[in-house]
């Protein structure tokens, strides 16, 4: 409650105020927790654990109704919010030396004006782009973008207020851009990229380079490989790892920033009677083992 108290109070110094921020912010979060979705839910939270409530919030204006709840976050300064989450999960993330951060957007396509205001026609969907401590379980951040595309310039400034020292930022095939690799990389910690065609040129170079390496025996040597088989939705499935630490060979290796591995991963199973194979690339700043690579991906 310490950090709420540090939240700038966005209601007009003067006006009516009957409830205090601190008090507001907190039965905000709880029914949050506890699954509220509208304003009104939130309200019904505050009065039936009013008894409760007492003994942890002052509450002099008794339960504020749902419109007190949503005039205020309206007013509310996001990042405001954000700083103090950061600050309120720190203890329990400690440093991110050697863990995996993934980093991920989705679009909440329940989420609109309609749950916010409780009025009946949704306005649109939210997009959120979170960091997520895989040894954690718990997110280190997020911020909302207006759309999908705009994931490319919302990275690089999330990645400025986070602590990722020591880590190794995991990002999907949108996050594959040299910029993004060097913001990681500036920050003091490791990336590992999804590699798709939107990055062609390298995509294809590194396609090619492992269908040769395993048709060449002396370069197939240098091939870190690793496999394993494990259960996925009541199905099997055989994933093998390969990694090449040698990436001296790649034309556009100068353009991003301490590259030093590319990777394989073969997914085969067996999916409605019929076998299934995928093929999916990685790059990264480090220089991996098989095996310890494979536990990234699976946290990827």
């Amino acid at each position: 409650m310490e950090l709420f108290e540090e939240i700038p109070d966005p209601r007009r110094p003067g006006g009516n105020i009957q409830h205090k921020l601190v008090d507001l912010l907190v039965i905000i979060l709880l029914g949050v927790i506890c699954g509220c979705e509208t304003w009104i839910e939130i309200e019904d939270y505050a009065h039936a654990k009013y008894e409760w409530l007492k003994t942890i919030l002052e509450l002099p204006g008794g339960v504020s109704s749902n419109d007190t709840y949503r005039r205020l976050m309206t007013r509310m300064l996001p990042q405001k919010l954000e700083e103090a989450y950061r600050q309120w999960v720190l203890p329990y993330v400690g440093g991110c030396i050697g863990k995996h951060i993934a980093i991920d957007g989705k679009t909440i396509c329940t989420a609109s004006n309609y749950r916010l205001s409780n009025e009946e026609t949704p306005e649109g969907k939210l997009h959120i782009i979170s960091a997520w401590v895989r040894e954690d379980g718990i997110s280190l951040g997020q911020i909302k973008t207006d759309e999908k595309s705009n994931e490319i310039t919302a990275i690089p400034k999330m990645l400025d207020t986070l602590d990722v020292k020591g880590a190794v930022v995991a990002i999907d095939a949108m996050g594959c851009q040299v910029d993004i690799a060097e913001k990681i990389i500036d920050r003091e910690a490791n990336y590992l990229l999804a590699l798709k065609k939107n990055q062609l040129n390298l995509y294809e170079s590194v396609e090619e380079y492992f269908k040769w390496a395993r048709t060449e025996p002396i370069e197939k040597k240098q091939l870190k490989e690793y496999s394993y088989e494990e259960h996925e939705h009541g199905r099997h499935v055989y994933r093998t790892v390969e990694v090449c630490n040698d990436v001296s060979w790649i034309e556009t290796v100068r353009e991003w920033k301490r590259l030093s591995s590319i990777v394989c991963v073969t997914r085969k199973g067996e999916r409605e009677g019929r076998q299934t194979e995928e093929t999916a690339y990685y790059i990264s700043s480090r220089e991996w083992e098989a095996d310890e690579m494979a536990k990234h991906i699976q946290g990827h």
